[in-house]
């Protein structure tokens, strides 16, 4: 593992796993997970994956909170994988909570850390750009499909939900030069909020993020009008908001869009 041997390890712990998993330690588990994902081996890592989630479940009180703090902890200590890896466990603990705003909360909030945990992969390892794309956003979306499947979420706090966990994969899409589905996400998001909150949408946070990046990924595909149009709902999307957790993080954000609107269109009339 140290040497980055990581096809010689993956035969090992292959060989080690397939006697039987039950004996297999959860810390060779996380390890042989982290091998697997490493060596693009999705279809061995989900099933590894899986049989943590089992062994948590039937061996310990698992608490979806505390395992989304661990995945935190492997965060900051820059075990990226490791922290991808539980936070897709808390994922599916969270589906065990009994009320389903607090499953769609505790989804969103796993696929914010796997957003963050992307994020931190590429800028200490850029070359795993084409890894990101092929297994972690697909995985992102795997986890948007547990709140899509809550048939007893209410339809505004699905559309929410739904719609952060598409801001954060749109954000990885374009770490990763994916532009098309950048841009898809975020019109998706955009639709299902104005479809669940109609005028109401506007006085949500999510919308403002949504349609900054519709102008961002204008911006980027040199598409300057429609840019300047979404850059323009974005501030006064933000400035409608009521949903911010302060006054100063609201004016950060309605900045952000400014800023970026005054890039391509620095006039007195960009504000």
């Amino acid at each position: 593992m140290k040497e980055k041997n990581f096809e010689a390890a993956f035969n090992v712990f292959s060989n080690r796993y397939s006697l039987s998993p039950a004996l297999f330690r959860a810390s060779y588990l996380r390890n042989f997970y982290v091998v697997a994902f490493r060596m693009n081996k999705a279809d061995k890592a989900m099933q590894v994956r899986d049989d943590i989630t089992e062994l948590l479940r039937s061996h310990t009180e698992t608490n979806p909170d505390d395992i989304k703090r661990f995945a935190k902890g492997c965060l900051d200590k820059g075990k990226h994988f490791e922290a991808m890896l539980f936070y897709q466990i808390a994922a599916a603990t969270f589906m065990d909570k009994p009320l389903p705003k607090d499953r769609a909360f505790g989804v969103r909030w796993c696929v914010l850390g796997m957003k963050n945990a992307a994020e931190r992969l590429l800028k200490t390892e850029p070359s795993y750009k084409a890894l990101v794309q092929l297994c972690v956003t697909p995985l992102m979306r795997e986890m948007v499909h547990k709140i899509q499947a809550m048939n007893d979420l209410d339809i505004k706090s699905r559309a929410v939900s739904e719609a952060w966990c598409l801001h954060y994969i749109g954000i990885v899409d374009g770490l990763v030069g994916n532009w098309t589905s950048f841009e898809s996400e975020a019109s998706e998001a955009v639709k299902l909020l104005r479809s669940a909150y109609l005028t109401d949408a506007s006085r949500l946070q999510v919308l403002g993020a949504c349609l900054n990046n519709l102008g961002y990924v204008c911006s980027v595909t040199n598409r300057k009008e429609e840019a300047i149009k979404y850059y323009r709902q974005a501030v006064d999307a933000k400035k409608r908001a009521c949903d911010y957790s302060s006054d100063k993080e609201k004016q950060k954000d309605i900045e952000l869009s400014q800023n970026n609107l005054k890039k391509i269109c620095p006039t007195p009339g960009s504000n």
